[in-house]
């Protein structure tokens, strides 16, 4: 088994309007690439860093919120982490 190296978004920055709605695609990229990631380590954890923004799914599903701007914080289950802005508008 391996550890994840580096988490990668195909966006650095989401632009939505109040109510809608988008999932992010996020790329792990694993230390050794022939190996599978641990089953039993948990998935990716997203996390916001504004609330009345943007709230986040455990999946990955951003819901604008209220205007503003904020980071959705993406961590593997190393520590490995990466972020994407979203703009509301």
């Amino acid at each position: 088994y391996t550890n994840v190296k580096k988490l990668k978004s195909k966006v650095s920055g989401v632009t939505l309007n109040q109510g809608k709605a988008k999932k992010l695609k996020i790329t792990q990229i694993y230390a050794e690439k022939n190996k599978k990631i641990v089953k039993h380590m948990r998935a990716l954890t997203y996390t916001t860093s504004d609330k009345k923004v943007a709230t986040v799914t455990s999946k990955g599903v951003i819901k604008a919120k209220g205007t503003g701007s904020c980071y959705i914080n993406i961590t593997a289950h190393n520590g490995v982490n990466t972020r994407v802005k979203v703009i509301v508008k």
